[in-house]
């Protein structure tokens, strides 16, 4: 074959070997892998024994990726040269001085290079030394080293490598904003994760607050009627008292019959003895004594029955279930409260019109009561401020049993409200009350309860014609 056709074919060849390695490269866009197969690949190229990829970045040279036949290819991240590295930085500096590329044939007689003790001591032959460029301006170096052959650089194998580098410069800009972008974004998803952390952080504090805010309300709602709550639970305690001290009395009686019959002797005459204890029985009035006895007995019996009706609306009234869901009937949670706010009634007639066939839902008792103690007393004091023009005064409480929901309705004939305080009346602190006698965190704790329960509070109201507060509440929460 023709020398010439075999120069064509070698020709041939080495274009594609080259345009093979350029596509190698566009193909990789992480930087540490492309850093390897760019070392791989101008080793492999050029023939060299060792080689390095070296960053510059702020006039400072950085050791990115290394090769040696022996050992293979190292990528190091940013290692600056130290003393102890293998590399002429006479060369390196002399090209990034002049930014152009470099070749050695024998790197020992060049008269450039006659000082650098390194290629002296190392017995330097060939170097290959090539800028590459990034947007104009200088990115990096390629340092090739081969001791063991003069020449081994040629002009041929310096021009495909300037080919390569552009493709090199293209592949590195492109991986390193490639690695720019995954820093942002692990950067972004690291503050992401930290801004979701503090807002769980703060949704929980948030909602033990709004618990601890609707407990003291609930607490301050309480310690506003604790003096009706005290006389309320002072009647049922005078009447055991009174009871008591009855029964005491009464007993004495009852301990000298018993004392009688305890006496009676077989031996004597039983009839008569019988006859003296009837006596006694007359004396002491002891049929009216029993029937005394009795009523005193039902009255001890009513007020105990009373003292712990209150004590028991008052515990299902204050408990803190704010976090447990239960099923609970919602005709118990009214009474509870109307148990609370009864002495408060005086001259309000109240009136209950239940649903026959209600029934349990899931909710938070503790909480609805809240709600049913802000709206009940608030009903109250509008009908004690109302003039009424001689009309009862009446709060009336109803409700309805649907096919997915239930519907609580509490309804008073009071001085109601226009409709600029209807917009406000659900703000927090928004209060009508003089100073000292509300917190105005009432309708709107209830507001954000009814919420809660992924029901709806609805008002309608006029001037002069009461205020009617309309509760739906889904069976299922």
């Amino acid at each position: 074959m023709p020398k010439k056709a075999i120069k064509s074919r070698d020709q041939e060849t080495f274009m594609h070997n080259l345009m093979e390695a350029s596509r190698t490269l566009s193909r990789e866009i992480q930087l540490d892998r492309l850093l390897e197969k760019m070392m791989a690949l101008v080793m492999e190229h050029a023939g060299a024994i060792r080689g390095f990829f070296l960053q510059y970045e702020q006039e400072k040279l950085l050791i990115q990726a290394r090769g040696n036949l022996r050992s293979g290819i190292r990528v190091l991240q940013s290692k600056p040269i130290g003393k102890g590295t293998r590399i002429s930085t006479d060369i390196v500096q002399f090209v990034i001085k002049h930014q152009s590329s470099l070749v050695i044939d024998d790197a020992t007689k060049d008269p450039r290079f006659t000082n650098c003790a390194y290629l002296n001591d190392n017995n330097i032959k060939s170097v290959l030394c090539l800028p590459i460029f990034t947007k104009g301006s200088l990115a990096g170096v390629i340092y090739l080293e081969n001791n063991r052959k003069k020449k081994a650089f040629t002009q041929n194998i310096l021009e495909s490598l300037k080919i390569l580098a552009s493709q090199m410069s293209i592949s590195m800009e492109n991986a390193l904003l490639y690695e720019n972008l995954e820093r942002k974004v692990e950067e972004r998803t690291e503050a992401l994760t930290l801004q979701k952390i503090n807002l769980e952080k703060a949704h929980k504090e948030l909602k033990i607050t709004q618990s601890q805010l609707v407990q003291s309300e609930k607490m301050a709602s309480l310690g506003q009627l604790t003096a009706g709550i005290a006389h309320e639970i002072n009647n049922p305690v005078n009447f055991i008292s009174i009871g008591l001290l009855g029964l005491e009395k009464n007993f004495e009686i009852y301990k000298k019959i018993f004392k009688a019959y305890e006496d009676l002797d077989t031996s004597r005459d039983f009839k008569k003895q019988l006859d003296e204890i009837n006596k006694i029985k007359e004396e002491y009035e002891f049929g009216e004594v029993r029937q005394y006895v009795e009523n005193l007995i039902q009255d001890v019996r009513m007020g105990a029955d009373r003292t712990a009706e209150i004590i028991k609306g008052l515990r299902n009234f204050s408990r803190i279930d704010e976090a447990i869901q239960k099923n609970a009937n919602i005709h118990d949670c009214i009474d509870n409260t109307i148990t609370i706010v009864k002495n408060q009634l005086k001259d309000v007639s109240l009136e209950k019109h239940y649903a026959n066939d209600m029934q349990s839902i899931q909710c938070y008792p503790g909480q609805l009561n809240q709600v049913f103690l802000n709206i009940i007393t608030n009903a109250i004091e509008a009908l004690n401020s109302a003039l009424n023009n001689g009309s009862p005064k009446t709060i009336r409480i109803s409700t309805k049993n649907r096919e997915k929901d239930v519907t609580i309705s509490i309804k008073d004939n009071g001085v109601g409200m226009d409709s600029k305080m209807k917009k406000k009346i659900f703000d927090p602190f928004f209060t009508t009350k003089e100073v000292g006698k509300g917190t105005g965190l009432g309708l709107a704790i209830s507001y954000g309860i009814i919420e809660k329960h992924k029901g709806i509070i609805d008002v309608i109201s006029k001037p002069d014609n009461g205020t009617e507060f309309i509760i739906t509440l889904p069976k299922m929460i």
